[in-house]
């Protein structure tokens, strides 16, 4: 993932966590506040129209909160109570958890006009609303509107309007759940006379005098617990925090005087726990009571109903592990642990590989199994106190909270790995299982949770990089690539913009006469700041940051303008990565930058590696067909490395063969080379296409291409790639050189070769 990327996707997690953090021990009075907050909040930090919340009751929805920014009208009053027919389209995809997107309300089809006579007067044309879920009940809904401009809502914003949905629905189950809670209380305290509480009567000795006949309905006879202590009756953990409250009562206040206490558990009859709440009141001045009166009731429900609300906060609801901001509490205490006992903390961060595929191949459902087993099987590997959460996705996290040394952090990594080796069984099908892994490893006074996981994350793209199914420790040697990498990222706009992007070129020569037939372009950066730097990492930033089709026209121009001052027999050629080639603007690219510089098309020749092409080689193949069509000449590049079946070759529009130098550093000594480069020269005689062999340094493997019938070459023995005007000087001498001995040789059809490539091969 670009670092830009995930710095965005880091910063809408934190900036949602800001404005939900909140919720989750928000009291009822105060949540309509907070909900209308968050709505504006994440409105205006996306930039859209109206932000609003509907509840769903009695098979209608009813508008509770809207937000609208500046200049746009709202439309709460006017659509207060809406049936759900209206929008039935809607309701079967919320309740399976789908978010629902409309990008143009007007281009609705006919079996959707009552839902577009509702949305259009609302001067509404594009929207997004997710689901509020509570145990498989639609609660209601969340959703944004587009009103001044059509709007494609991207994945990164439902995921954020979906984090803030949930902690919603969390917050409004909850304040359902205490106003029942609050309800039955009520009724409780009417019913007085006719129902009692939960009733003890405790002495100064501690021990009960009495207790009321309710103490039956949990399976405590009254006369069992006369005379015993009260604390023999109170869950252990309670019973610290109910002394403390009770121990400062002085002897002199009155009856009147009740202290409240918290919510506590008694042991029911069966041997479990019940939870009650209620208070304590000194009546030892009754010469009745004499004693310290506890007047409790039951409230096991709501607190289970709180607990399960606590736990789905925290927790994945697909593989019941701890979720994100789990996670995330527990690095944070971990860390402040760290400074404070000099203990390690480790993060190992898991990323299925290729786990798409099973989405793609057999469907969510099926990836969901395959997602509750991997998170079974990883927590069940782990140490007693690690944590093991799923991140999002097909992440999942492991938090180490200290360990003696990396050795039992690598026998852990181990674990985990044998975990996943067994095949998973979802859905009838097999699926082998592997996962790319980036650990960090951290001790210290100040451990920033926040740069461990983004740390651990980096470690684990590297591994994916690496071949997938592998593990990367972070250490200085990455951080120092990644912060490499940002400037990277920052610095080669502004190169682009000031044409610092330079190109040298490599001749390319008829291997028996040497004389120059073409120029292979190579483009060169180098930075003030960062020294030379590498095409394999500029020309990948600039297709991941957008700024490739910039540089693709500043590195056509310059090949280009460079030829038209060229002899007619000498071609240039640039070679394109895969994004470069298959990229809209490029057909018209060529053409234009042609006809400005007076070159015929024939002169230039575009090429693409074999390893990029596989990777889609219909779309590379209808580009070069086209390319082909126009009079530019065609080259495959580096062939051998990529794999490419002979059927392919046999289909693609190519005039050129290179033979890659991995093949021609052994042809003159080594006779598997040998009959490996005689090989691909009868491929190309017999496809039609003509040979290029890369890599030349000696003249002995100038002789054996020579034996071999190769037709061209390029490489170190010919030339090294050189600014421009050297390679003109170079020309003019050999030009000069030829016409004292003999006349020159015509050029051949398709002798042509010249790169401008991300691959490091071509960029060397």
């Amino acid at each position: 993932m670009p670092s830009d990327s995930l710095a965005r996707i880091h910063a809408g997690q934190d900036f949602v966590r800001g404005i939900t953090s909140g919720f989750l021990h928000v009291d009822s009075d105060g949540l309509d506040e907070l909900i209308d907050d968050a709505l504006g909040r994440l409105g205006d930090h996306l930039a859209v129209d109206r932000a609003y919340l509907f509840l769903v009751e009695d098979e209608r929805l009813f508008n509770t909160h809207e937000w609208c920014a500046s200049g746009v009208a709202p439309e709460i009053d006017r659509n207060q109570d809406v049936s759900m027919d209206l929008v039935a389209a809607w309701i079967e995809p919320l309740r399976r958890g789908d978010p629902v997107a409309i990008d143009d309300v007007l281009a609705l089809p006919p079996s959707r006009a009552a839902e577009r006579a509702h949305l259009v007067p609302q001067g509404i044309r594009s929207l997004l609303v997710v689901p509020m879920l509570s145990f498989g009940d639609l609660v209601g809904l969340v959703g944004f509107d587009a009103v001044r401009t059509e709007r494609r809502f991207s994945r990164f914003e439902v995921g954020l309007l979906r984090s803030l949905a949930d902690v919603i629905t969390s917050a409004v189950v909850r304040r359902r759940s205490d106003a029942k809670a609050e309800l039955a209380e009520r009724r409780l305290a009417a019913l007085t006379r006719y129902a009692t509480d939960y009733i003890l009567i405790v002495d100064d000795d501690d021990l009960i005098r009495f207790a009321s006949g309710s103490w039956a309905s949990i399976g405590r006879s009254p006369a069992d617990l006369v005379d015993t202590p009260w604390r023999s009756h109170v869950h252990p953990d309670d019973v610290v925090e109910i002394e403390r409250l009770v121990e400062p009562i002085p002897e002199e206040w009155v009856a009147e005087h009740v202290v409240r206490l918290p919510d506590f558990r008694v042991r029911t009859g069966d041997g479990g726990w019940r939870w009650l709440s209620g208070s304590i009141s000194d009546v030892r001045h009754d010469g009745v009571v004499d004693g310290f009166v506890v007047n409790a009731h039951d409230v096991t429900d709501r607190r289970d109903v709180q607990d399960q609300l606590a736990h789905e906060a925290l927790h994945d609801p697909l593989t019941g592990l701890g979720n994100r901001a789990l996670l995330t509490e527990q690095l944070e205490r971990a860390c402040r642990r760290a400074g404070r006992d000099r203990t390690p903390v480790g993060i190992v961060f898991l990323d299925i590989d290729r786990f798409k595929l099973v989405n793609d191949g057999h469907g969510h459902a099926v990836g969901d199994e395959v997602l509750v087993e991997v998170g079974r099987r990883l927590a069940g590997v782990v140490r007693t106190d690690d944590v093991v959460a799923r991140f999002g996705g097909d992440e999942f996290v492991v938090l180490l909270d200290g360990f003696a040394d990396a050795d039992e952090v690598g026998r852990l990594v181990a674990r985990l790995e044998r975990a996943l080796d067994p095949p998973v069984d979802a859905a009838g099908n097999r699926y082998r299982v592997t996962a790319s892994m980036g650990v960090v490893l951290a001790a210290g006074d100040e451990l920033d949770p926040v740069a461990m996981l983004r740390d651990a994350d980096t470690a684990m793209y590297r591994a994916k990089e690496n071949g997938r199914g592998g593990v990367v420790v972070f250490d200085e040697t990455l951080r120092t690539k990644v912060l490499r990498r940002l400037s990277l990222v920052h610095r080669l706009p502004q190169a682009i913009e000031e044409n610092r992007i330079e190109l040298a070129f490599q001749p390319i020569v008829d291997v028996v006469s040497g004389d120059v037939l073409g120029a292979e372009a190579l483009a060169r950066w180098f930075d003030v700041e960062l020294g030379a730097v590498s095409p394999a990492e500029f020309i990948a930033i600039s297709e991941e940051t957008g700024h490739v089709v910039r540089m693709t026209e500043q590195v056509l121009d310059g090949a280009i303008a460079a030829a038209s001052r060229w002899a007619d027999h000498i071609r240039v050629a640039v070679n394109l990565s895969l994004s470069q080639l298959v990229a809209p603007p490029l057909l018209g690219l060529v053409e234009s930058t042609l006809a400005r510089h007076g070159v015929p098309a024939a002169r230039l020749c575009i090429e693409v590696t074999e390893s990029s092409l596989m990777h889609d080689p219909g779309d590379a193949a209808r580009v070069l067909g086209r390319l082909r069509a126009l009079g530019v000449h065609t080259a495959l590049d580096d062939f051998g490395t990529g794999y490419s079946s002979l059927s392919l070759l046999r289909e693609l529009p190519v005039d050129v063969l290179k033979i890659d130098r991995a093949f021609i550093r052994g042809v003159h000594h080594d006779e598997r080379d040998r009959r490996l480069v005689d090989a691909v020269i009868g491929l190309a005689r017999d496809f039609g296409m003509t040979a290029l062999a890369e890599g030349v340094e000696l003249p002995e493997q100038q002789r054996a291409l020579v034996d071999a019938g190769c037709t061209l070459a390029q490489g170190y023995l010919f030339g090294r790639p050189v600014p421009v005007r050297d390679l003109e000087a170079m020309v003019a001498i050999r030009a000069a050189d030829g016409q004292a001995d003999q006349p020159r040789k015509p050029a051949l059809r398709s002798q042509s070769a010249a790169t401008t490539s991300a691959s490091s091969s071509s960029m060397s």
